[in-house]
């Protein structure tokens, strides 16, 4: 469960971090168990290092009720703020693979699982072609593909704007080479809404 830094709506502040909304997130097995395996070997050394810098027993209390963030740094004990992980993925030292950042590894991530997504649903696709862009299978491909979004993507990423939403289906659409419409019909759907917002005023 998370819900410090994340996207969305600001309910707080904890330890000098923004209180966002809650949501889980899906992480592989072997990343799950180094992330445990962190927390219960590398992190405690790190949090010792910061405890040495008390005077006293209260003091090294307060540094051990106050130090809450997973991930210290090993040489001093402190946290790594997002600045920092910046700094150093953009540093000559991280030796970080030309032209990636972290935000390009979330997309990355969303467009392959959504293309792999795609594959298991190839006889509604092969159906769409060789019918012509029949409008009812297209319809049907169109809310699959929505629906996906937003029950894995979306909720994984943490997507809050439905404009990053149609980034991907129009992924989708550019890398099948089927007009699926999705602008336009987001367009329609704005429209509607300011429609139906006036008539309720």
């Amino acid at each position: 469960m998370l819900r410090y830094e994340t996207k969305g709506r600001d309910h707080g502040e904890d330890h000098g971090d923004k209180i966002g909304p809650e949501g889980d997130i899906l992480l592989p097995m072997p990343m799950a168990l180094k992330l445990h395996e962190y927390r219960q070997k590398v992190r405690p050394k790190a949090l010792t290092i910061a405890l040495r810098k008390a005077k006293n027993v209260r003091e090294a209390e307060f540094l051990r009720n106050n130090t809450v963030h997973l991930f210290l740094n090993p040489v001093t004990g402190g946290r790594y703020t997002g600045q920092k992980i910046y700094d150093f993925w953009t540093s000559k030292s991280a030796k970080s693979p030309r032209g990636w950042s972290p935000h390009l590894g979330r997309d990355f991530w969303a467009c392959s699982t959504l293309w792999k997504h795609l594959e298991e649903q190839k006889g509604l696709i092969e159906s769409l072609i060789h019918n012509k862009l029949d409008p009812s299978v297209l319809k049907i491909l169109a809310l699959d593909i929505e629906g996906f979004i937003e029950l894995t993507i979306q909720r994984q990423l943490r997507h809050v704007s439905r404009e990053t939403t149609m980034i991907y289906l129009q992924w989708v659409s550019d890398r099948l080479g089927v007009n699926m419409n999705f602008h336009e019909k987001y367009t329609q759907q704005l429209i509607e809404k300011g429609i139906d917002q006036e008539n309720s005023e």
